[in-house]
């Protein structure tokens, strides 16, 4: 007996039925959809970082942090 207990979809993008245990590069790197936007890129299990969150910018003259 088999039991498969990983989140699963139907994608309407490439048509099949894609594991969300991954991140949505992964699956669309899997399932060629590399040329799309991923309508469930929110549902998948493992988040990618949001680069821009932690970005900070700092202008030439800023003194930095205190050492």
């Amino acid at each position: 007996m088999v039991t498969f207990d990983s989140p699963i979809l139907h994608c309407v993008v490439c048509r099949q039925i894609v594991v969300r245990d991954g991140t949505w590069r992964d699956c669309a790197r899997e399932h060629h959809c590399q040329g799309s936007e991923c309508p469930y890129k929110d549902e998948f299990i493992v988040r990618e970082p949001d680069v821009t969150k932690n970005r900070t910018t700092l202008r030439p003259d800023d003194p930095g942090p205190a050492s």
